[in-house]
Protein backbone atom coordinates (compact mmCIF):
# COMPACT_ATOMS: atom_id res chain seq x y z
CA UNK A 1 0.00 0.00 0.00
CA UNK A 2 0.64 3.47 -0.39
CA UNK A 3 0.80 5.81 2.57
CA UNK A 4 0.74 10.04 1.47
CA UNK A 5 0.16 12.32 4.73
CA UNK A 6 -0.71 15.58 4.59
CA UNK A 7 0.69 18.74 5.78
CA UNK A 8 4.52 16.68 6.39
CA UNK A 9 7.39 19.09 5.28
CA UNK A 10 6.05 22.05 4.56
CA UNK A 11 4.57 24.70 6.15
CA UNK A 12 6.20 23.97 8.95
CA UNK A 13 5.35 20.77 9.95
CA UNK A 14 8.25 18.30 9.91
CA UNK A 15 9.21 14.66 10.36
CA UNK A 16 12.26 12.36 9.67
CA UNK A 17 11.33 9.61 7.68
CA UNK A 18 13.12 7.46 9.99
CA UNK A 19 11.04 8.83 12.77
CA UNK A 20 7.82 8.35 10.22
CA UNK A 21 9.10 5.03 9.75
CA UNK A 22 9.09 4.20 13.27
CA UNK A 23 5.84 4.97 13.88
CA UNK A 24 4.43 2.99 11.52
CA UNK A 25 6.22 0.21 12.37
CA UNK A 26 4.21 0.19 15.64
CA UNK A 27 0.67 0.27 14.22
CA UNK A 28 -0.98 -3.64 14.03
CA UNK A 29 -1.46 -5.05 10.52
CA UNK A 30 1.39 -2.55 9.10
CA UNK A 31 4.40 -4.77 7.47
CA UNK A 32 7.54 -4.51 5.35
CA UNK A 33 7.46 0.05 5.82
CA UNK A 34 9.67 1.78 3.98
CA UNK A 35 9.51 5.54 3.13
CA UNK A 36 9.64 7.35 -0.12
CA UNK A 37 11.52 11.10 -0.37
CA UNK A 38 11.18 13.10 1.95
CA UNK A 39 7.54 14.17 1.48
CA UNK A 40 6.07 11.66 3.95
CA UNK A 41 5.17 9.39 1.89
CA UNK A 42 5.59 5.56 2.97
CA UNK A 43 4.77 1.97 1.32
CA UNK A 44 3.78 -0.74 3.35
CA UNK A 45 2.20 -4.18 3.57
CA UNK A 46 -1.23 -4.72 4.96
CA UNK A 47 -4.69 -6.68 4.37
CA UNK A 48 -6.84 -4.46 1.92
CA UNK A 49 -9.92 -4.36 4.60
CA UNK A 50 -7.59 -3.03 6.95
CA UNK A 51 -7.81 0.49 4.99
CA UNK A 52 -10.18 2.87 6.79
CA UNK A 53 -9.50 2.15 9.97
CA UNK A 54 -5.65 2.11 9.35
CA UNK A 55 -6.17 6.13 7.93
CA UNK A 56 -7.76 7.08 11.05
CA UNK A 57 -5.28 4.93 13.40
CA UNK A 58 -2.26 6.55 11.42
CA UNK A 59 -3.68 9.99 11.41
CA UNK A 60 -4.42 9.77 15.48
CA UNK A 61 -0.85 7.97 16.11
CA UNK A 62 1.33 10.84 14.35
CA UNK A 63 -0.83 13.71 15.91
CA UNK A 64 -0.42 11.76 18.99
CA UNK A 65 3.37 11.41 18.23
CA UNK A 66 4.03 14.75 16.52
CA UNK A 67 1.70 17.23 18.36
CA UNK A 68 -0.01 18.53 14.97
CA UNK A 69 -2.47 16.68 12.46
CA UNK A 70 -0.80 14.55 9.40
CA UNK A 71 -3.86 13.61 7.76
CA UNK A 72 -3.02 9.98 6.10
CA UNK A 73 -4.37 8.77 2.84
CA UNK A 74 -3.54 5.32 2.10
CA UNK A 75 -4.03 4.05 -1.45
CA UNK A 76 -3.59 0.65 -3.46
CA UNK A 77 -1.05 -0.05 -5.79
CA UNK A 78 -3.57 -0.01 -8.48
CA UNK A 79 -5.05 3.37 -7.17
CA UNK A 80 -1.53 4.84 -7.47
CA UNK A 81 -1.27 3.22 -11.11
CA UNK A 82 -4.00 5.00 -12.47
CA UNK A 83 -2.67 8.18 -10.64
CA UNK A 84 0.39 7.79 -11.92
CA UNK A 85 -1.09 7.33 -15.92
CA UNK A 86 -3.58 10.10 -15.37
CA UNK A 87 -0.47 12.47 -14.63
CA UNK A 88 1.74 11.44 -17.09
CA UNK A 89 -1.07 11.51 -20.16
CA UNK A 90 -0.21 8.23 -20.86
Amino acid sequence: MALFLRSVNSGGHTVKMVELKKYLEKIPDVSDVSTVLQAGNACFKTKPESIPGLERLITSKLEENLGWEARAFIRTPVQVSKISSRSTGS
